[in-house]
Order: C-alpha cells, then structure tokens, then sequence
C-alpha cells in the first residue's frame, strides 16, 4: 500500500556547476531518490572520471522512477513510524555501515544557490538484507529559524539484484538554499532487524563571492524544496516559491521583449537547450520595470511560428508556455515544417522586423516612441546548407537594443541532461567567453545591423553576470 505523501525537504533534481574531481560513479551504482513501493532505477553507468557527480546525481533524479514526492502541506508520515527525534537525540551511532557526503552548495541553473547531500551503502550490506522489510534514510534540516524539513527515502528489500554486491546504494537529497548556517541530520534504518545509524552534520552556506545580483534572492525561504516533477517542470519548476528581487529604474520609458527559441537547433539535445532556456524565460520575466513594460514571447524557429505570447511577463501562463512545448516537440515535425525548412532564416528574420515595428501600434516605430529592448534566448542556430541567410533589413534607424545569450552546451551536455559543466577559467574572467567555444551560429549574422550584445552561455555563472551587465546598459536608457 503505497505511503502517503508526506512534507518534505524533498532534495530532488538541480544543477551544480561545482567539479569533484575525486568523485566518479561506478558501474552499477544504484541511485535512490524517493519513496517506498516505486521501482529502483537499475539504469548501469559508465565510469566517468572528473566529473560533478552533484550535476550527475540531479540530471539522473529526473529520470529515477524512484524519486522524491512532490511537496505537500502535511507532516512526512514517515518520521511517525520510528523515534526519529528520541535517536537523533541519543546522537550518532553506525549499526549499518554507511558513508555521508554533504557537498558543499553552488550556483544552479535555476540561479539559486544548491546544495547536495549523498548516502552510500555498500551494495555487500543489501545482499543479507534480501527479502526482508526495507531500507529507510531519513533527513531532516534545521535553518537557523529553528525550523526544519524533512524528507525521506526508501529500498525494498522484496527484490535485490544480486549484481548490487558490485555497486553502491545511493540515497540522494539536493536542496536549495539561502547563505546561512543550517544543521543536518540523517537516520538510516532497516525496518527488519531495527538496526540503525545516525549522524549529525552542518551546513554552512556563504554568500555568493562578488554577487552582480547582490539582494536578488532576499524574497525566497531559507530552504527551497524541489519536488519530484517531470519535464518539463523539471526545468521551469512552477512549485517554488519566493521570487527574484530584479528591480529596474530606468531613464524614459522602455518596452522589454523577452523572445525565446523553443527549437533546439541542428545537432542540439532539446533537453539540453530547454533545460536551461526555461529557466531563463522564467528569471527574465522576474525583472521587475519600474517604467515601462515587459513582455515575453517564444517562436519555434524549426516550425516558424510564434509559439506563445504573454503580454506583461511578471506571472507567466505556465501551463500555457507547458503546451507550446510539448507542440514543439523536436522528435515530431510535419511535412510542411520539414518542406519549407530554407526559409528558417528568413522567418526569424521577419518576425523580428516585425516586432521592432510595434507590431503596428503607434508608439513603437524603429526610429522614435518608446525605446525597444529585445532579449533573445537560444541554442546557437545553424540553418541547413543552401538557406539564405541575409541581415535585416529596416526602413530606416531603430530606437532599440539587442542582447542576445546563446546557450551553448558542452560536450557531455547530453548526458547530464540540461546540466552543464563549470565554465573554464578564462571563461569564469569574461562576460562572454571566445568564439572557439562556440559552433557557428547564424542569428548574429540575421541581427547585424542591431549590433547586438552576444553573451555565450556555458555556466549559471556566465547568465548571472550577463543579466548585471544587461540590468545596467537598460538602466542607462
């Protein structure tokens, strides 16, 4: 009988950019993030040396059928059923030989501060255990409020694959967190022989070093929950709660267009480039304009159209936005789509000519009314060979600004999902690392004659400076 869910600290699937080089999976390591009576994933894995098994643990969350539940108003049932708080209070003790590794927090994609917490056992200590009762790990966090979060995961021992004896069994929980001190406390328990084990952590999250957005997480809660969801909520996660503090003054009156591509663009994972677009749709529409407007649309290059359009971006229709997506879909395309492919370009380059005309309202020619700024978020776009790929072409000088952050992902960006890895130091040194890093792209070449701003994305670090820098050029205007 499946358990209730329950409250949780429910430390489900994020992005760290923070490199451990001493840590690797080995094959066969079995990662757990959730509750009980759901299917462990068995899913093997390569040997993959320096690389963030942080980033790796969160990218394979969202595709464990073994995750944590969603976030609910109730107590977590769980700690109910054992004397979590009479043990923590006995203090540590380790009848089940284990390993716990909080991982120091990093900046996410979702532009918060995540940080990871990883029970091991020795897949030799499941072996005996076969057949009879489960394996719980329970964790609660404190803030310094005194108030706390709890969550827990759970093994079946009803069935244990006996190849496990070669890997690990990994309980995982990730949290987002605000610069505090936080205390931690873990219980792993065999509900068959009442053995146990329980140890006592900290916490301690700093602030952010130079932070070009110093205040813009002063609205959200000392613990962030990310509940177990599916793509694509995994990537725009509606349950949060809190919002930026994006505040912004500016000169005269100025209209925002945020304009995202839902394509993923030639030999680009969808997940990849959406995984980190959405987020981005949803901090943009966060930045709050004092004096003038911000609206957010996306277009769907591939198919050429305008794909959703949201006037006034400050609480997006995301179950909208959601069905935009799912029509733009990279593994579904039509015949007519597929047929007219050549003219990509020059779609994009005409829906772009038509917006910096106003979309035919008076007050927004290319030469006077309100200034423009357009925003673009996209994959590097190359079209296919023999499309014509030409400039824009205006009647005459706009009254506009162009940025235009071009998510780039690495190498290894298809196995971690839309994760991606720490940029190079020379990249962490400017707002927009060298051409060698990226493919070629094609939208530079169409907004030309806009001399756009182009940042190249590779990190949560590389989007947090260029938004400053964006923050403080439209400020000017």
């Amino acid at each position: 009988m499946p358990r209730p869910r329950g409250r949780h600290s429910s430390f489900a699937s994020a992005a760290t950019i923070e490199l451990f080089n001493s840590t690797e999976l080995r094959f066969g390591d079995i990662l757990l993030f959730g509750k009980a009576n759901k299917t462990v994933d068995h899913r093997p894995f390569k040997r993959l040396p320096a690389l963030s098994y942080a980033i790796l643990l969160c990218a394979f969350s969202l595709l464990s059928p073994a995750r944590a539940s969603a976030q609910s108003k109730s107590p977590d049932t769980e700690f109910t059923q054992i004397p979590f708080d009479r043990w923590v209070a006995e203090g540590p003790r380790e009848q089940i030989p284990w390993k716990v590794i909080v991982k120091p927090p990093a900046l996410s994609v979702y532009q918060r501060l995540l940080a990871c917490v990883e029970v091991r056992i020795d897949g030799k200590e499941v072996i005996p255990r076969q057949g009879k009762g489960q394996l719980v790990t329970l964790i609660q966090m404190s803030d310094s409020s005194g108030r706390t979060y709890r969550e827990h995961g759970d093994y079946n021992f009803e069935k244990v694959d006996p190849e496990i004896r070669k890997s690990n069994l990994i309980f995982s929980f990730d949290v987002l967190v605000v610069p505090g001190e936080y205390g931690i406390a873990l219980v792993l328990y065999d509900s068959a022989t009442q053995e146990r084990s329980v140890t006592l952590r900290t916490l301690h999250v700093d602030a952010f070093r130079n932070d070009p957005l110093v205040g813009s997480w002063r609205d959200f809660p000392p613990v962030e929950i990310l509940p177990q969801e599916d793509t694509p909520d995994a990537w725009y996660r509606p349950t949060l709660a809190g919002r930026f503090y994006l505040p912004l003054k500016t000169r005269s009156r100025v209209r925002i267009e945020v304009l995202a591509n839902l394509a993923s663009g030639r030999r680009r994972s969808s997940e990849g480039t959406l995984g980190y677009i959405l987020p981005l749709i949803k901090l943009f529409s966060q930045v709050e304009v004092t004096n003038g407007s911000l609206d957010v649309a996306a277009i769907d290059i591939d198919r050429r159209r305008v794909s959703f359009e949201q006037p006034g971006g400050r609480d997006l229709d995301w179950p909208r936005l959601k069905a935009a997506l799912r029509e733009s879909n990279p593994d579904v395309i039509d015949v007519a789509s597929l047929a007219g492919r050549k003219q990509n370009a020059s779609f994009f380059a005409t829906e772009m000519v038509r917006r910096i005309s106003g979309h035919g309202d008076s007050g927004g020619s290319p030469a006077g009314g309100d200034p423009r700024v357009f925003i673009v978020l996209s994959s590097g776009v190359r079209f296919d060979d023999g499309t014509k790929v030409h400039p824009i072409q205006l009647d005459g000088p706009c009254n506009c600004r162009v940025f235009y952050l071009r998510f780039v992902p690495a190498h290894n960006s298809r196995i971690v999902g839309f994760q991606v890895p720490p940029p190079t130091p020379s990249a962490r040194r400017m707002p927009n690392p060298p051409d060698r890093m990226t493919p070629y792209d094609s939208l530079p070449d169409i907004l030309k004659p806009l001399h756009p701003r182009v940042f190249t994305v590779q990190s949560p670090e590389v989007v947090r400076r260029a938004l400053a820098r964006m923050l403080s050029e439209i400020s000017q205007m």
